[in-house]
């Protein structure tokens, strides 16, 4: 607070703040929709509340596993709000809750293990009930991520051979883009 805003210095880089500044990168239009039909009218969950091109959306059609995750101290998503996706979706659902805030919560890769995440399959609709009987497990989500991405796929392959003469490789990933300053 000191050195950025009231000194008005460039604070140090880190990964926090670059993922921070990602914007949405939306036309007005298109932002005015989203926060009006999404955030103030909370029409997504609404079946065919929310429609494109005259087709009504609705969430409880989508029959796919889906992997959820929550983070405790989000101050954009309340976790308890995310929680009501378990009730919104057609398919299973694995849902997760972190510690940590609304980019904290998610960046935490498994090597830094300063993060718990708890998981419960209680078929409640009641956030704190499922809270109270959900198993804690320290350190990151993402190994229990793993495992269930493992359940849902298939056995593993090796990837496709790239490129050909008429579409050659232009450069390895993550690509030349990245690295432009």
């Amino acid at each position: 607070v000191v050195h950025n805003y009231l000194l008005g210095e460039q604070p140090p880089e880190f990964d926090l703040l670059f993922w921070n500044s990602d914007n949405t990168r939306v036309p007005g239009k298109v932002h005015m929709f989203l926060v009006r039909e999404f955030f103030l009218k909370n029409l997504l969950k609404e079946p065919d509340g929310i429609q494109v091109k005259g087709v009504g959306v609705d969430l409880g059609q989508i029959q796919v596993p889906t992997y959820t995750v929550a983070a405790m101290g989000d101050h954009i998503v309340p976790w308890e709000g995310t929680f009501l996706m378990r009730n919104l979706l057609g398919g299973p659902i694995r849902f997760i809750l972190t510690t940590g805030g609304h980019i904290a919560g998610i960046i935490n890769p498994p090597e830094e293990n300063r993060r718990e995440y708890w998981v419960n399959d209680l078929e409640t609709e009641d956030p704190q009930e499922w809270l109270a009987t959900a198993e804690k497990t320290e350190g990151s989500w993402w190994p229990d991520w793993f495992s269930w991405l493992a359940e849902q796929s298939g056995r593993k392959v090796k990837p496709p051979v790239l490129g050909s003469k008429a579409y050659p490789i232009l450069d390895e990933a993550p690509g030349v883009y990245v690295r432009e300053e």
